[in-house]
């Protein structure tokens, strides 16, 4: 941030200061204005008094105080740099505005840097400047300035230019804005509304904006400071952003600093379509690591457009209800959603690739999970005690260790046969679980502990037709006190151009050219639907679970579905 010299001067009736880097003592010729020239390393104090060329000028003995007549407009100096003060109108609340002038020039106004009175801080209800300005050092600590238009001249924004402007309501820093410090308007406390077109928001930009609600980060932003909402201090929570309840993050944002978003202890809704999500950002300065707990409480999470999400990115975010991952989605870190305990449905798309430990554990409202990806990391399920429908899709091979560790709530699972690699406790503590399918015809080499906590004596293993001997010699699965045969039911082929299926709210819309008998069976082949359609599209009222379903048409062929 700039460092200021000490150039306010004292007034009994009003102050004005304006900061000339030459005066020859020219007598001024501009329009109706007063001026007050200041100090400088180079030169003492003038007065400049007057209208138009009919002004005067006269030195100002250092120290002591002048008194200026009850009107006042600003202008600037020789080097293009206007300076501080204002007046103190007793009616209360003057519009200030700056003009070009012509003093020893002309000279024009380039930039800006206002140091008010404490009668200015609460008289001055808003500042006006011409379209030659680039440059706002300061225009802090008018308490009482209601509205500012940020010009699209203006490139470069000093740090704390607005700070504890406590009357501001709505700004729109502009596109042409290509350097911007911190603090720019922190302590804002009336600003409701921000539209940022410039490329980056500084570190603690909206600290303390208390009001602040409405937020439109447009497509040009690329960067995200630290604390950009929020000091990010546990001890002061006035620090904070409250009211921003909706959030959107578009897809050009490249970078985004630690603690960004901690601040917006009132988010609810947040659309995040940058690539990559970064880590501990959403979890608020109250955050408690030990517990995971008070992280920011948001409710809807669309992550259109995500690639990444970094660890913990999420993690206990207590209230969020409604995730759905992108198809574009390849890597979910550790303990991303990690105690995110209102979520009650997940499915992991085919897209991701990798996927770390401890993703969803004890997400303890998590009543279903589809599986589409090819892993399941270790204890990604674990302790999620409300988890009864899993559908393990044909595209995994790897089940983790502890993958649904104490999920008691669990009843059955479908072990597809492209699995190759289970490991130790992955279903540990599942105390519920009383029907395991299986389908390969040689018995999968597996860990002792596998179904360690499972009464296994009163649960019953589900085998391929003519595998029943395997099994019961296999370690582990002979365990198991019933082992039953189930007629093949497998459907190999889930491909049609023609033949399509999609989940409308309550009913499953089927599109065919054929008039045909539909079939559907889930994805352990269970037959769950039958009945004809005609030609063209069909809607049979159907109220599932989330995951995969097959359709197969008497005519069209055989297709999947996923809810």
């Amino acid at each position: 941030m700039k460092t200021k010299t000490n150039k306010q001067l004292k007034n009994a009736c009003l102050f004005a200061f304006v900061a000339l880097w030459s005066i020859c003592g020219t007598r001024a010729q501009s329009p109706e204005q007063l001026w007050e020239v200041g100090n400088t390393a180079m030169y003492p104090q003038y007065i400049v008094y007057g209208n138009g060329p009919d002004a005067g000028y006269h030195r100002k003995p250092m120290g002591t105080d002048v008194v200026i007549p009850e009107t006042i407009w600003y202008v600037n100096g020789a080097s293009g740099t206007l300076g501080g003060g204002g007046g103190g109108i007793s009616d209360g609340g003057i519009d200030l505005t700056i003009t070009d002038f012509n003093f020893n020039g002309p000279y024009t106004v380039t930039s800006i840097d206002l140091l008010p009175s404490d009668e200015d801080k609460v008289t001055v209800r808003s500042i006006s400047y011409p379209s030659t300005v680039t440059t706002i050092w300061s225009m802090a600590d008018f308490r009482n300035l209601q509205s500012i238009d940020i010009l699209p001249t203006v490139t470069t924004i000093y740090g704390g230019a607005f700070r504890n402007d406590s009357s501001l309501v709505s700004v729109v820093i502009p596109a042409t804005v290509t350097s911007i410090e911190d603090y720019v308007f922190s302590n804002c406390t009336a600003l409701e509304s921000v539209t940022i077109l410039n490329s980056e928001i500084g570190n603690s930009q909206f600290d303390h904006c208390t009001s602040l609600k409405n937020v439109v980060i447009s497509d040009n932003v690329t960067k995200i400071g630290g604390s950009a909402f929020g000091s990010g201090n546990a001890a002061v929570s006035d620090t904070y952003c409250p009211n921003v309840e909706t959030l959107t993050v578009p897809s050009s944002v490249t970078t985004i600093a630690d603690g960004a978003f901690l601040g917006l202890t009132g988010l609810k809704t947040l659309n995040f379509h940058a690539k990559t999500v970064p880590q501990y950002n959403f979890q608020s300065a109250f955050f408690n690591f030990s517990s995971y707990v008070n992280a920011l409480p948001i409710e809807n999470l669309d992550l259109t457009g995500v690639e990444t999400i970094e660890p913990h990115a999420f993690a206990g975010c207590s209230q969020l209800k409604n995730l759905i991952l992108p198809e574009t989605l390849k890597t979910i870190g550790n303990e991303a959603f990690r105690n995110d305990s209102a979520l009650t449905a997940i499915t992991i798309p085919a897209t991701v690739t990798s996927i770390g430990n401890n993703v969803f554990i004890y997400c303890i409202a998590l009543e279903s999970a589809t599986i589409l990806n090819s892993a399941i990391g270790s204890q990604q399920f674990a302790n999620c005690t409300a988890l009864k429908n899993v559908t393990i899709s044909d595209n995994v091979t790897t089940i983790g260790d502890n993958a649904f560790w104490a999920c008691t709530n669990l009843t059955n699972i479908t072990i597809p046969d492209n699995v190759t690699t289970i490991g130790y406790s992955s279903f540990w503590d599942c105390t519920n679980l009383k029907d395991v399918t299986v389908n390969w015809q040689t018995p999968l080499s597996v860990p002792s502990s596998v179904f360690a906590g499972v009464n296994t004596q009163a649960a019953t293993l589900h085998v391929p037709a003519g595998t029943t001997a395997l099994y019961k010699a296999a370690p582990v699965w002979k365990d198991f006190f019933s082992i039953v045969e189930d007629a093949p039911t497998a459907i190999k082929t889930v491909d049609n151009a023609s033949f399509h299926a999609c989940f409308i709210n309550n009913a499953l819309r089927i599109e065919s050219p054929n008039a045909e008998l539909i079939n559907i069976y889930s994805i352990t082949g269970s037959l769950l639907y039958s009945g004809k359609k005609n030609e063209g599209a069909f809607e049979i009222p159907f109220s599932p679970i989330q995951g995969v379903y097959i359709i197969k048409g008497s005519v069209s062929g055989t297709i999947k579905t996923v809810k």
